[in-house]
């Protein structure tokens, strides 16, 4: 018999030990006798005992009753309360006093850092203690041993080499990893990921040749739990390698030419739309509409010219609608096909406007006021700045623009001087439309004077 012996004294919240006992992962069946100390309570031979013992990073374990003789009791650690990779840090126990026939309990204060589990240097590797075995391992429990035999190539002619799995087999460190670069393999090769599906089958099989007990007795409750956790650790495997495909939705723009015209004016209007379907289906139906009334509908989508005539200041509006078919459904990185995120049967619309202005006139006169503007320049603007530059001798510069453009705040030569002071604002309709007419105040003999009109 191996065991230890353990004095603790039982203090207000917590019990102290007087000594530690370290275990190493494969020990197994050490006997440790705790000696109870300042207890509250008495402890008469009928009273048991049960150890709580807290792994750090495993569930909790709780023993068997055990009798109490003269404040001692005997506790037994075997080698399932140790074995897990996880549990190698210092355990916490607790003590639990009971009753006859457990009608009374009570427990003692915990006590920290008694118990502590290390990793041996070495492991035998054919120890079978110490090596997991297929059918008689659980998981996380004992350990692979390493590169032990030659696995052979992970495939064969662009297929996976399986292993064939007997009760009694070594699990070893290189057919875990064949398994791990098959698993790497399929996800980064394009030619090796048509064979994913039979490869899966083939390590699902060998899982399940690992677990169900087949030729051993039949699974017991945990083997069975182990074998659900197997499934699951697959099925989360090709859920990461497997990939949903991207599906793009239609585009729709629509181009106008000229967007701005000169008002009271017939001009012609050229609208392009451009539909790309991406992952939506065919078009059933275009429709072009000028101001919200349909001048247009069809199911091709082509240039539309239209001629329009409107007054200053005002704006025609299109719109150009496409409706479209289901588009296709793409399959998976794995050739699933995957309709989840497909694009419907459904529309799109884009709209632009065409704005109309009256001209603009500018020039050199010699009168400090304008009636006729026929031998001015002109051109089209949508707002009244505008920069021009003149030699006047003994003249005038003239600016005219629609007066719902707004007063100019500035104007500017070409050293940044402001001449607005200098210049006579007044206002005057031509063609229907009111205009700010700005002439100079006073003529003037300059080349090349530039005049920034904002």
């Amino acid at each position: 018999m191996l065991y230890a012996k353990v004095v603790l004294w039982v203090k207000e919240e917590e019990t102290i030990s007087d000594s530690k006992v370290v275990l190493y992962r494969g020990d197994r069946n050490v006997d440790i006798e705790f000696t109870l100390k300042s207890v509250d309570y008495v402890l008469s031979e009928s009273v048991e005992a049960q150890l709580v013992l807290v792994r750090p990073h495993a569930k909790s374990i709780f023993s068997k009753m055990h009798e109490i003789i003269q404040n001692k009791v005997t506790f037994t650690i075997t080698g399932d309360m140790i074995d897990e990779l996880s549990e190698t840090e210092s355990y916490a126990i607790q003590i639990r006093l009971f009753g006859p026939n457990s009608t009374a309990r009570a427990t003692l204060p915990p006590c920290y850092d008694v118990i502590y589990i290390r990793n041996p240097i070495a492991i035998e590797p054919y120890d079978d203690g110490e090596v997991a075995r297929a059918n008689y391992a659980h998981a996380n429990y004992n350990m692979t041993i390493s590169d032990y035999e030659n696995v052979g190539p992970v495939f064969i002619d662009g297929l996976y080499n399986k292993n064939v799995w007997i009760d009694g087999d070594l699990i070893s460190v290189g057919r875990l990893n064949k398994i791990e670069d098959a698993l790497y393999a399929v996800s980064d090769d394009e030619a090796e990921k048509a064979q994913l599906e039979k490869n899966t089958t083939d390590i699902a099989d060998l899982f399940e040749r690992v677990g169900s007990g087949t030729g051993g007795g039949g699974m017991t409750e945990e083997e069975r739990r182990q074998l659900e956790k197997n499934t699951s650790d697959i099925s989360t495997i090709l859920n990461i390698v497997d990939t949903p495909p991207t599906y793009t939705r239609p585009t729709l723009s629509i181009n106008i030419n000229p967007n701005m015209i000169q008002h009271n004016t017939s001009t012609s209007i050229t609208i392009k739309s451009t539909f790309t379907a991406n992952d939506a289906g065919n078009v059933v139906n275009y429709t072009l509409t000028r101001n919200g009334e349909s001048i247009y509908t069809g199911t091709t989508i082509a240039q539309y010219v239209d001629t329009i005539s409107t007054s200053h200041n005002t704006t025609v509006s299109y719109s150009a609608t496409v409706e479209y078919s289901d588009g296709i459904i793409k399959d998976t990185l794995l050739g699933i096909p995957y309709p989840d995120t497909s694009i419907k049967a459904g529309s799109i619309s884009s709209s632009g406007n065409v704005r109309a202005y009256a001209l603009s006139y500018y020039g050199v006169v010699n009168t400090s006021t304008i009636n006729d503007i026929s031998g001015l320049s002109s051109r089209l603007s949508s707002n009244k700045s505008y920069t021009y530059t003149a030699s006047l001798t003994e003249q005038r510069i003239a600016y005219i623009y629609p007066k719902t453009f707004g007063e100019l705040t500035s104007i500017k030569d070409a050293n940044n001087f402001d001449y607005i002071n200098s210049y006579t604002r007044s206002t005057s309709i031509f063609n229907g439309v009111e205009y700010y007419v700005y002439i100079l105040t006073d003529p003037v003999t300059i080349n090349n004077f530039k005049q920034i009109f904002n």
